[in-house]
């Protein structure tokens, strides 16, 4: 049995974290544009 993959966790808060690293990718929560102009139009 392998051992198992670290997270790294970013943003960290009391329930969820900003971010978190795992096997190579980045899983966001909740990241949106402060400005939202940035946002895509086209969906």
């Amino acid at each position: 049995m392998t051992s198992p993959t670290p997270l790294t966790r970013l943003a960290p808060e009391e329930r969820l974290s900003g971010a978190v690293i795992h096997n190579g990718l980045i899983y966001l929560a909740g990241q949106v544009a402060d400005d939202s102009s940035l946002m895509r139009r086209d969906r």
